[in-house]
């Protein structure tokens, strides 16, 4: 006699079942996870169904054989509560979660990654719109203007380093915009 069972060799089929109640979540909670990482494959699809057949089935087989005692009362309650426990608690929602998650955290990802793109371009957009207000068109040089001639003066255009700008605004407001070199050694007596 083995596990309370006789002797016969389809005892050994409940080692499994027993197993699937602990581990079975987190075996299809890998599978679906792993489905959702690799979409359009059919390897991950195929454990994810593989896995879960001798537990699952030889469970359903427990569960619906005999026949004889079909006609007890309770006996479709009975079934429904495994199918609700053992098959789509156990089984299918471990998947679907995994595999859900997993999706949801790459669209969010995906989406981050676009808006960062996004923001870099936009960078270079007013990057590039700065060099316009300069008098410079994207491809010009410092001496050049828009009309690709060269600039009529010293001071036509902006000024090229902040410093300058700085020196500039400096002059028409004295408490704002003051540059790097302006403000060192005010406070020392």
């Amino acid at each position: 006699m083995m596990f309370g069972y006789a002797d016969e060799w389809w005892a050994l089929l409940f080692v499994p079942v027993v197993l699937w109640v602990p581990f079975g979540p987190f075996v299809m909670g890998a599978t679906g996870v792993w489905c959702a990482r690799r979409p359009g494959r059919w390897w991950p699809r195929l454990w994810s169904v593989l896995l879960p057949l001798v537990p699952v089935a030889v469970s359903a087989t427990a569960m619906i054989l005999p026949t004889d005692t079909w006609d007890e009362p309770g006996r479709g309650e009975d079934l429904l509560g495994y199918f609700l426990v053992y098959v789509m608690g156990i089984t299918v929602l471990p998947w679907l979660l995994g595999y859900g998650i997993t999706r949801a955290v790459r669209a969010v990802g995906a989406v981050r990654a676009v808006r960062a793109a996004r923001a870099a371009d936009g960078q270079k957009e007013r990057e590039r719109g700065r060099g316009r207000e300069r008098g410079q068109g994207p491809d010009e040089g410092p001496g050049e203007n828009s009309d690709g001639g060269a600039d009529d003066g010293p001071d036509a255009g902006a000024a090229e380093s902040p410093d300058e700008g700085a020196d500039e605004s400096a002059d028409e407001n004295p408490d704002e915009g003051r540059g790097r070199d302006q403000g060192k050694g005010q406070g020392k007596g």
